[in-house]
Parts: C-alpha cells; structure tokens; sequence
C-alpha cells in the first residue's frame, strides 16, 4: 500500500504549486453554493449551476446549466 502511495504522490508532485484554472473559480472558490459545504447541497440541487458564482437568475445560456453533481463532488 505504501509503494502505491509513494508512486502516486511522485507521479503528481510536480502539480503541487499549481493555482486554480479555466473555471475552478466560478464551480469551486468563487461559488458561494460549494463554499458552503454540506449547506449549499439544497441550493445546488434546485438552481442553474452558475448561480452560486453570477448570483440571481442566470439567463446566458438558453435552457441553463444544470449540473449538480459535479458542484457537489
């Protein structure tokens, strides 16, 4: 188990001082919904998923973006 360990963590070493990227900020450290924790389940599961970031109602795209599963992961 340890060499498995040992093997990953020098497999992704390298990314370690990586910042966030593309849309980290609008899903996850920008997103008041996913910033809640456990909290923000209920919200993410009944709104468009750029609410949390854009707050209120989010008409950018035609028929929204639903994708609760990947906020909540």
């Amino acid at each position: 188990m340890a060499v498995v360990f040992v093997a990953a963590f020098c497999l992704y070493a390298n990314t370690i001082g990586h910042d966030y990227a593309l849309d980290d900020t609008l899903v996850a450290s920008g997103n008041r919904y996913t910033q809640a924790g456990l909290r923000g389940i209920p919200a993410l599961l009944t709104t468009d998923s750029f609410q949390g970031y854009l707050g209120g109602e989010v008409d950018e795209v035609a028929g929204g973006r639903y994708r609760p599963l990947s906020l909540i992961t």
